[in-house]
């Protein structure tokens, strides 16, 4: 066992596999032997076959949070959203001040928001977008000064307004009354979640004032608000920035 776990520090993940399984089929129990086995296997592109490891250790230390939060890193790297979300909330129960896991949420929630989007279904869509506002919110307030999380809630946001465009373009091509009424709603609302990404942008700016995005960002809201002084002091920025 001690042999195996020597061997998965030093990167030598074939001979700690070996030696992991021979401790384990000895009787040795232990939360990081399995968590260990399976992260070896994925080190060596075998994610699937070390999988019956995980789902052994997580059944026998249902409450180790190693082995959940690889279990979680699995589902991300799968794409399993909905099982995601399970182990996730799991996970919050035993640490409800990770912001770690809260912004995994909302990032979980709001792919599902685009997902269903796409598929037409808004109810669903409105749903996920607060489940995901909702995470993001809470994370904020444990770590406030975090770039990521003030960058993600200022995303949300601004996909969100985007989500806009296809429909305020198709309007703008009805020169009705009733064609210019709907086009300015739409607009009204797309601009008002451009306006709620806004203060969120300029925060992670605060924290970090090299991340492209950001400013690419910036720049683009500033423009949609005709601030066109304001745009260009961020593009200014954006293109002072090495490559």
């Amino acid at each position: 066992f001690f042999a195996g776990l020597t061997g998965f520090y030093a990167e030598d993940y074939n001979t700690a596999i070996a030696l992991l399984e021979e401790a384990e089929a000895t009787g040795t129990s232990d939360a990081v032997l399995y968590q260990f086995l399976f992260e070896g296997y994925s080190k060596t592109d075998r994610t699937e076959e070390g999988l019956k490891y995980l789902k052994k250790g997580r059944e026998t230390f249902p409450d180790d949070s190693g082995l959940l939060f690889s279990e979680i890193n699995y589902y991300l790297a799968k794409g399993e959203l909905t099982q995601m979300i399970a182990n996730l909330e799991i996970a919050l129960e035993k640490e409800p001040e990770n912001a770690s896991v809260l912004v995994t949420l909302g990032q979980v929630y709001d792919q599902l928001a685009v997902k269903a989007k796409e598929a037409g279904d808004q109810e669903e869509s409105d749903k996920n977008f607060n489940k995901s506002l909702e995470n993001y919110s809470k994370a904020l307030e444990i770590s406030p000064d975090d770039f990521d999380i003030n960058y993600s809630l200022g995303a949300l946001y601004y996909n969100r307004a985007a989500t806009y465009t296809e429909a305020m373009n198709e309007a703008a091509n009805d020169f009705s009354v009733a064609g210019n009424k709907l086009y300015e709603e739409i607009k009204a609302e797309m601009d008002g979640y451009f306006s709620k990404a806004l203060p969120y942008f300029l925060k992670a700016d605060a924290v970090n004032n090299t991340d492209k995005n950001t400013l690419i960002a910036l720049k683009e809201i500033y423009v949609r608000q005709g601030d066109f002084e304001k745009s260009n002091s961020y593009k200014d920025r954006l293109e002072s920035i090495p490559e």
